[in-house]
């Protein structure tokens, strides 16, 4: 038996609105629009906006660039949360609005609900497991291939 993730349910006050945000962005299209709910297109997934209570829920996506992701944000009003990135010579505590670490970049940002957004640029060198739908050329690896090349 082969599994994939198919729907993810994003319980929230305020369903439509929520996926609008979303929709805004991420750039993700509105597949389905009823009252009180809806869904959204998110490559190989749905993310159903469902009612039910909101925030507490961290959802990560993955960007090709986190430069044009953060620029894609501020352009659609949202403004990505600052992200400690190391100590100045004075002291303080330096910020940007894309981290780094060991395994690829990332940006913030909260929904009108309070979840946490994270988007990220995996360096596929320390996260080699990354879905390969993700790299060009790799929509044709082999389950095989994909499965020896996680160990």
């Amino acid at each position: 038996m082969k599994a994939g993730i198919a729907v993810i349910p994003v319980r929230c006050r305020n369903p439509p609105e929520l996926a609008d945000f979303f929709s805004r962005a991420l750039q993700l299209p509105v597949l389905k629009r009823g009252e009180g709910h809806a869904v959204l297109g998110c490559i190989g997934v749905s993310l159903e906006f469902i009612p039910g209570k909101g925030g507490g829920q961290d959802i990560q996506f993955e960007v090709d660039s986190i430069e044009e992701a953060v620029s894609h944000l501020r352009s659609s009003g949202i403004e990505p949360e600052d992200i400690d990135i190391g100590l100045r010579e004075d002291g303080s505590i330096a910020q940007s609005a894309i981290g780094e670490t060991f395994w690829g970049r990332f940006a913030r940002v909260r929904d009108p609900e309070g979840n946490l957004i994270t988007v990220t640029e995996h360096d596929v060198e320390w996260f080699p497991f990354m879905p390969r739908w993700f790299r060009e050329g790799w929509e044709n690896v082999s389950d095989k291939e994909t499965t020896n090349n996680r160990h």
